[in-house]
């Protein structure tokens, strides 16, 4: 599923001059809904898209360990917004930037409710890497 949810955001990338890249340790087995994962990775991806930089790359990586990160190399986000959080309803890094500031928080509620770890971290050389961590 994660290669499909990556897939559906390939023409948000292609328009956006953005080459998209699937890594992974082969198949991983998480429970819960295969839907709300799903919308939960199609918005890392398309945030990633849309603010990682025009003509850059995304990364979505997958690990044994039930690990997923979105991995962009964009100027990057702060974690926080005039004492917000970027996984705050409504919480945008740039209120001129495209987006309801809904995407992080969809994430947020999807990791809570599969008991899944989020973490947001600055992707070395420049960027954000978005991960997702579910458990064993």
């Amino acid at each position: 599923r994660i290669a499909e949810a990556t897939a559906r955001e390939v023409p948000t990338a292609l328009a956006s001059g953005v080459d998209i890249e699937l890594r992974g340790e082969g198949p991983v087995m998480v429970s819960g809904s295969p839907q709300a994962i799903g919308i939960g990775l199609s918005n890392l991806v398309r945030n990633a898209i849309q603010h990682g930089g025009s003509g850059g790359r995304v990364v979505v990586e997958v690990a044994a360990s039930r690990r997923v990160s979105v991995i962009d190399f964009g100027p990057g986000i702060g974690t926080a917004y005039g004492g917000r959080t970027v996984m705050e309803p409504f919480a945008r890094g740039k209120q001129d930037s495209a987006g309801t500031g809904l995407g992080l928080a969809i994430v947020a509620q999807v990791a809570a409710l599969h008991g899944a770890g989020l973490s947001i971290e600055e992707t070395p050389g420049g960027g954000t890497t978005v991960s997702l961590s579910f458990p064993q």
